[in-house]
């Protein structure tokens, strides 16, 4: 199943130093999903298409682009639960895996990190618990 993505916004946004003196860590989280364009702009930053020739937002030695962001989806608005790969030539993405029950992503932190339990999303390869 592939599921396409709301289109990023690549103007007009805040500045790059006023997002920086903006961002704080929070570990107080709402069991509210995070909204889908969120998501979808937290992708494009990181590994979207930026430009012709499949320019993406991070540069890569021979344009290879080895990174391939997996996101284990708990509460995204508009997706079901699983496992999915963004795929960036399309802005999509694809589901790759089953729903993982909460208490798993908790036991995949190091030490006592109760937070893990109650977070939104947690971006991660986790091909591990992927059903067999």
């Amino acid at each position: 199943m592939v599921f396409d993505l709301p289109a990023p916004e690549q103007q007009d946004s805040k500045s790059l130093v006023g997002s920086i003196a903006a961002r704080r860590s929070v570990r107080e989280y709402t069991n509210a999903p995070l909204p889908i364009g969120v998501l979808s702009q937290l992708l494009w930053s990181a590994q979207g298409v930026t430009g012709p020739d499949t320019k993406r937002a991070t540069p890569s030695a021979g344009g290879l682009y080895p990174l391939h962001l997996k996101i284990l989806v708990q509460r995204v608005s508009e997706l079901e639960p699983g496992i999915y790969e963004y795929q960036a030539d399309n802005h999509s993405l694809k589901l790759t895996g089953n729903r993982v029950p909460e208490g798993a992503v908790q036991a995949l932190g190091i030490g006592d990190q109760p937070w893990l339990k109650r977070s939104e999303e947690h971006t991660s390869e986790l091909q591990s618990l992927r059903p067999s």
